[in-house]
């Protein structure tokens, strides 16, 4: 079965340009055959009725481009950050500390990790201080400091919930960054355990 919305019977589906190395501020939206949306924006007739204002076409072009060399790569970009992906969760995992909320047959190139009973920015900026850049969420929730509500729905405490930490893997990364972030992952829970049991 191919990857597509209409394969996956979606209703809407949407994309940012930025996710696949594309220029910021294009997207897109499928709408699905019989599905009726409501105007955004009033006023022109540009987006077929549904969002008034000019189109952005340098931007659309752009974002264009990106799809065609993401499909290009995509098999490639897959199977080099499946081995990369496969072996930070393998470090995670004999990490006890640690509580792996990735699986293996999720996204090739996302590692979601819990360090349970840490808050999750003490964790991000120890790593900032040891030379590595992860995440705690996704962008969209970044100024949150609820806990996630998808470790929640996932069944973990709040504790775990609390200390999520995301690694993004893209195409400049390769082996010895991962040997550098796994070094400092290391490192960041020496310096850590003894504020464990204050968090």
């Amino acid at each position: 079965m191919k990857a597509t919305p209409v394969a996956w019977g979606a209703d809407l589906y949407s994309l940012s340009a930025h996710k696949i190395r594309g220029p910021k501020g294009a997207g897109l939206l499928y709408v699905r055959s019989g599905v009726e949306l409501t105007p955004l924006l009033s006023g022109g007739s540009q987006e077929q009725g549904l969002r008034a204002g000019t189109e952005n076409v340098a931007l659309l072009v752009g974002m264009a481009k990106a799809m065609r060399m993401a499909a290009e790569g995509q098999v490639d970009f897959a199977r080099r950050t499946t081995v990369l992906r496969d072996r930070l969760m393998e470090t995670i995992r004999a990490i006890p500390e640690f509580e792996l909320n990735s699986r293996t047959e999720g996204a090739p190139h996302i590692v979601h990790f819990s360090y349970p009973g840490m808050k999750a920015e003490v964790a991000l900026h120890t790593l900032e201080q040891l030379g590595v850049t992860i995440s705690t969420q996704s962008a969209c929730s970044s100024r949150s400091a609820e806990p996630s509500r998808a470790l929640l729905a996932m069944g973990r405490d709040a504790a775990c919930a609390g200390g999520g930490l995301r690694i993004s893997l893209g195409d400049e990364h390769t082996e010895e960054d991962v040997a550098l972030l796994e070094q400092a992952l290391h490192q960041m829970v020496a310096q850590l355990r003894p504020l464990e049991r204050r968090m």
